[in-house]
Order: structure tokens, then C-alpha cells, then sequence
């Protein structure tokens, strides 16, 4: 529900930890093969290039995923955090809750305060 604001929120510790986490997993799938490159003398059609991109899709489906201790922890971590947030609004009533959301988006897109 809250997805749209989600940007706004995300601290910069959050930016940094997410990026770190998004090299080490590129670090671990390794290189990734290319779509085929068309030649002068035979362009890649749309299909073709649909095709390739759908194998392409397949083979990281069955691709087995390793899963570190680290990413592991960081998981568990982003899990208790969501919980965390989600208990906060547990206590409100449907109006507290319209109320909230229509601040925050006051907030968030206008810069009311």
C-alpha cells in the first residue's frame, strides 16, 4: 500500500547496505552470457531476440542459488525490520489509519508540513 513512498523513506544507510548487498550478489552469479549480437549479414529479428531473452530467463530459474551466511543475516535482518514497522500499525483504527496515510502523502508530495 505504501510501496509508492517507499523511496522517500529508505534511509541513506538503507541506500548503501542495498547497493553493497547488490555487488556481492552480482560478484556471486559470476558473468552473465550475453544475448546473441547480430551480424551485418543476419539481423537478430524481434522474435529471435524475444526467444533469447526467454532462454535466457529460463536458465537463471534453474540456476541453483548460493546463499551465504552474510546474505542470509541480511535477510533475517530486512524480515524483523518489516515486522518491526508493520507492529506500529497494528494499534490504529480504519480512520487513524486514513488519517496517517493522507498525512504522509501531504507530506511526501506537497511538502506540507
Amino acid at each position: 500500500m505504501f510501496k509508492f513512498l517507499k523511496d522517500f523513506v529508505i534511509t541513506p544507510e538503507e541506500k548503501a547496505a542495498r547497493e553493497i548487498a547488490r555487488r556481492k550478489a552480482v560478484r556471486l552469479r559470476g558473468p552473465q552470457p550475453a544475448l546473441p549480437v547480430p551480424t551485418a549479414s543476419q539481423p537478430l529479428s524481434a522474435a529471435d531476440a524475444l526467444d533469447a531473452a526467454r532462454e535466457k530467463l529460463e536458465e537463471r530459474k534453474r540456476a541453483p542459488r548460493t546463499e551465504t551466511p552474510e546474505r542470509a543475516a541480511l535477510i533475517q535482518n530486512a524480515v524483523s525490520v518489516v515486522r518491526a514497522k508493520q507492529m506500529i500499525f497494528e494499534g490504529l483504527t480504519d480512520e487513524e489509519r486514513a488519517r496517517l496515510i493522507l498525512l504522509a502523502m501531504r507530506t511526501f508530495l506537497h511538502g506540507d508540513p
